[in-house]
C-alpha cells in the first residue's frame, strides 16, 4: 500500500524534527513493516507499507487511518474534515431491496446529474498515480480517490444504461448459476451462488465488493449517475473474488471488515470533490441501512494494564493513547470505560485496549521480566491416572498398545457375529465403511489380530479405549474399556492357551481389586484369546480397595507340590482359594502344571509355606499338608497323586 506523505500531511501535523526516515522506522515498529521510501515524479515522499500484517485493520486502508496511527505515533495532532450528507433529499424513484442482511447490512444510492464527464484534474491524477492508479475519468477517479482517502470503495451506474427511465429497482441477491455478467475488464464471468451481485430490475449489474459491470460503465457521453455506496460482508467478498480469480482494490477493502459507517464518510468526500471542481449536481438519494452498530465499550482498570504490561503508566500517559487512536474515555472511579469508534472493528476485549497502548508506548520501553503468580500443581485425575497404570501394567505383561478409530462399518461387526442395530450413525463420516461409533473394541482388536498373525506368530494386544452405547435420551454413555487379545499360533492346545491368558488378566487386575471368581473371554478362535474390561466398573471397585501390604519374611520358606487329579469342568481357581483358607502360615500357591487324560486331567499347584517370626520345620507343616490332603481326598472328592 502506497501512503504519499504530503496527503497525510492534510490529517496530521508531524514535527518537524521527525525526518521521512525517522517516520518509516517509527511506523515499522509499531504499525507495520515500511518495505520502501521512495521520492515519486511529483517530488513527494511515498511510504510504501506491507500491509499483510493489517489484515484485521480495515481502517488501516485508508489515508485517513494511516495518518491517525502516525499522529498517535509521533503524538502530533490530527483532525479530519466534516463531510455532511444528512441535508440531500430523499428520492423515491430509486428502490432498494436487499435479500440478506448479512451479505450487505447498508446501501446508499445517490442521483447525480448534469455531469461533466472529463479528465481529472492534475492534482487529482498525480495523487492516483503516485498510489498506483491509472486515471481514467473525473467521476471514476473521484470515486478511486474517494475511497484511498476514507477506506471505502464506491461505484458509479450510468443511469442511461439501466433500462427502464426515472425508476429503478436496486437488489442485493445471491448470484444463479445461469447467470453470466461481463464486468468491466472485459471478462465474462459466470455466476453462482457464492457471490453476492447488484442488480437493476433484477437483471445483473455488477459483482457486490468486487467490479461493476460493462454494460453500465461510465463513458464521455454519461449525464447522470446512480453513485453507489455501500458495505458488503467481508467473509462473503473474500470467498467470492478467490473463486472468480478476480481482485481489485474494493474488493481487498471490504475483506477488511471495514464498518458500514465509512460509507456516509466515503460519499460525503466523492460528493465534496463533485462540488470542487463542479463536475455534477446532487439529485437526491434513497438508503437502506438494515441494522445500525450499537456502541461498544470496554472497562479497564490503570492497575489491570500497568500489572499486564508490566509497565509503570499512570493515567494521563494510557488514556492519552487511547485518545490519539480515536478512542473516547469516561472516568467512574478507578473503573475506566473505553468508547470503541466505529472504524475499529478489531477491538472486543480489554486485552486489545493493553496491545493498542503497549506498541503506541513502544515494545522497547517494557522491561522483560516474569511475572509474579502464585503457582499450585496440577490436580491429579485420579480416573486418567488408573488408565495409564492399567496400560503400563500390560505393557510390562508384554501386551503391545493398539490405536483404533472410533469409528467402525457393518462389515466389521459381522466378521465376529455383532448386530449393529443400536450404533450411533455419523451424519457425514470420513468413509462409507466407517460409518457408526462403536460400541464394541472388539470388532478393532480382531481386525488387528488378522493383520498381525500374517507377519508375527505369536503376540498380544491391548487397547484402551472409549465405547459409545446409545441411551434413550441425551448424549450416548462412553465407557472406558480395556481389550487384550493373546495370539499364538504355536500352542495348538486351547486349554493352555486360556490359562495363559487367563494369568495374564489375573496379575493385571490383581494389582487394583480383590478378584472374586473367573474371569472368562469374550471371544475364541483358533490360537486366539480376547478378553475385554470394564474399567468404569473396575475403577469404581479399585476405589474402594485397600491392598494389604504384608512384610517380607527374613525367614526361608518350605515348598512343596501337591497333584491330584480333576474333572476336566472343575475350577482350579475355586480349589486354590479353599487351599489357601486353610492355614495363615500358607503364603501362595501357584498353579505349576496341567496334565490332560483322557476325562480328566492332573494338576500340579506348588504351595508355599512360611513365617514372618521364626524359621518353620517338617514338624510345623506336616499337620497342614495332612489338611490339604483331607481337604482334597474328602472335601472335594479328588484323588492325590502319591
Amino acid at each position: 500500500m502506497k501512503i504519499p506523505l504530503s496527503w497525510v500531511k492534510e490529517f496530521t501535523r508531524i514535527r518537524i524534527d521527525i525526518t521521512p526516515q525517522n517516520l518509516c522506522e517509527l511506523l515499522s515498529a509499531k504499525l507495520s513493516e515500511v518495505e520502501t521510501l521512495k521520492t515519486s515524479k511529483s517530488n513527494d515522499k511515498i511510504i510504501e507499507i506491507e500491509n499483510k500484517a493489517l489484515t484485521h485493520r480495515g481502517d488501516c486502508f485508508s489515508i485517513e487511518g494511516i495518518a491517525r496511527e502516525i499522529s498517535a505515533i509521533t503524538n502530533s495532532s490530527f483532525k479530519l474534515p466534516d463531510y455532511k450528507t444528512g441535508n440531500i433529499p430523499i428520492v423515491k424513484d430509486i428502490q432498494i431491496h436487499i435479500e440478506n442482511p448479512k451479505d450487505c447490512p447498508r446501501y446508499i444510492a445517490v442521483k447525480i446529474r448534469n455531469l461533466k464527464v472529463e479528465s481529472s484534474p492534475k492534482e487529482i491524477q498525480t495523487r492516483l498515480l503516485d498510489c498506483g492508479i491509472r486515471p481514467i475519468n473525473n467521476i471514476v477517479d473521484f470515486t478511486n480517490y474517494a475511497m484511498l482517502e476514507t477506506g471505502q470503495p464506491l461505484h458509479a451506474f450510468d443511469t442511461s444504461k439501466l433500462g427502464e427511465k426515472e425508476k429503478y429497482r436496486f437488489g442485493v441477491r445471491r448470484g444463479k448459476k445461469w447467470e453470466v455478467l461481463t464486468t468491466l475488464d472485459g471478462v465474462r464471468r459466470p455466476l453462482s451462488e457464492n457471490n453476492v451481485v447488484i442488480t437493476n430490475n433484477n437483471k445483473p449489474i455488477a459483482i457486490a465488493g468486487i467490479m461493476g459491470g460493462k454494460d453500465t460503465e461510465v463513458d464521455e457521453k454519461t449525464t447522470e449517475i446512480i453513485l453507489e455506496a455501500a458495505n458488503f460482508n467481508n467473509f462473503v467478498t473474500r470467498e467470492s473474488s478467490r473463486k472468480l480469480n478476480l481482485r481489485t482494490e474494493a474488493s481487498g477493502r471490504f475483506e477488511k471488515n471495514i464498518s458500514p459507517d465509512i460509507a456516509e464518510r466515503g460519499l460525503g468526500k466523492f460528493l465534496s470533490l463533485l462540488n470542487k471542481y463542479e463536475s455534477g449536481k446532487v439529485a437526491g438519494l434513497s438508503e437502506k441501512y438494515v441494522q445500525t452498530p450499537l456502541p461498544r465499550t470496554i472497562e479497564l482498570t490503570l492497575d489491570f494494564i500497568n500489572k499486564t504490561l508490566g509497565t509503570n503508566l499512570n493515567e494521563k500517559e494510557a488514556t492519552n493513547i487511547l485518545a490519539l487512536l480515536g478512542f473516547t474515555i469516561k472516568k467512574e472511579g478507578p473503573t475506566l470505560t473505553v468508547s470503541i469508534p466505529f472504524f475499529r472493528r478489531d477491538v472486543s476485549i480489554k486485552e486489545d485496549l493493553l496491545e493498542e497502548i503497549a506498541r503506541i508506548y513502544g515494545y522497547e520501553k517494557i522491561a522483560p521480566k516474569l511475572p509474579s503468580k502464585e503457582i499450585s500443581p496440577t490436580m491429579l485425575d485420579f480416573k486418567l491416572e488408573f488408565i495409564r497404570q492399567i496400560k503400563a501394567l500390560a505393557t510390562v505383561l508384554g501386551y503391545s498398545e493398539v490405536y483404533n478409530y472410533s469409528f467402525v462399518g457393518e462389515e466389521l461387526y459381522q466378521k465376529v457375529n455383532l448386530r449393529i442395530e443400536n450404533l450411533i450413525e455419523l451424519i457425514n463420516p470420513i468413509s462409507p465403511q466407517l460409518k457408526f461409533m462403536r460400541n464394541n473394541l472388539l470388532p478393532n482388536m480382531y481386525e488387528k489380530v488378522e493383520l498381525n498373525k500374517k507377519n508375527f506368530s505369536q503376540f498380544k494386544l491391548f487397547e484402551v479405549g472409549k465405547e459409545l452405547h446409545k441411551k434413550a435420551r441425551g448424549l450416548p454413555e462412553e465407557i472406558y474399556t480395556l481389550c487384550a487379545a493373546y495370539y499364538d499360533a504355536n500352542q495348538p492346545d486351547y486349554e493352555t492357551l486360556y490359562r495363559k491368558a487367563k494369568g495374564d488378566m489375573e496379575i493385571l487386575l490383581s494389582n487394583f481389586i480383590n478378584l472374586e471368581g473367573d474371569i472368562n473371554p469374550i471371544f475364541s478362535a483358533q490360537h486366539l484369546i480376547i478378553y475385554k474390561i470394564n474399567l468404569e466398573n473396575l475403577y469404581e471397585k479399585h476405589i474402594k480397595y485397600k491392598k494389604e501390604i504384608k512384610d517380607v519374611s527374613s525367614y526361608p520358606p518350605i515348598i512343596e507340590d501337591f497333584s491330584f487329579y480333576v474333572k476336566k469342568e472343575s475350577r482350579v481357581g475355586d480349589i486354590i482359594k479353599k487351599i489357601r483358607n486353610i492355614n495363615t502360615l500358607i503364603r501362595d500357591i501357584e498353579l505349576k502344571d496341567i496334565y490332560k487324560e483322557k476325562d480328566n486331567k492332573s494338576i500340579t499347584l506348588t504351595v508355599v509355606y512360611q513365617s514372618p517370626q521364626r524359621p518353620l520345620s517338617d514338624k510345623d507343616v506336616a499337620p497342614i499338608r495332612k489338611q490339604i490332603i483331607k481337604l482334597l481326598e474328602e472335601g472335594l472328592g479328588l484323588t492325590v497323586r502319591k
